[in-house]
């Protein structure tokens, strides 16, 4: 399978791959400035006003209704922090930190379109 093999800082964080017939992976780098201020205070209160991130996910295909979520170790970065992807085909990647399964609201057999 591809998988990226993640590294920040020289450190290895993760090698990630998405095992099936159908799927997504993704590693995104994310800068986020908020006004705080107009947000109402419960929600500023779980967030900072500037964050920078890396996330590793991924999206698995189990059928036409159904599918699961997966995440890997990511987390904050700073400013002059090296972050490698390096693309590699292998037979095993590491688990993901967490799988979400989604449950379709209806079953197959009681769709009609």
């Amino acid at each position: 399978m591809i998988a990226f093999e993640i590294s920040v800082n020289g450190r290895r964080l993760c090698t990630a791959g998405v095992d099936a017939a159908y799927g997504v992976l993704t590693a995104m780098l994310t800068w986020t400035r908020r006004d705080l201020r107009q947000l109402p205070d419960q929600a500023s209160k779980d967030l900072a006003a500037e964050e920078l991130r890396l996330t590793v996910a991924g999206h698995v295909s189990h059928g036409r209704y159904s599918h699961e979520n997966l995440q890997w170790p990511g987390g904050d970065v700073r400013p002059g922090d090296a972050i490698t992807i390096r693309i590699v085909e292998t037979e095993a990647a590491d688990a993901p930190q967490t799988r979400k399964r989604s449950q379709p609201p209806l079953s197959e057999s009681t769709r009609t379109h």
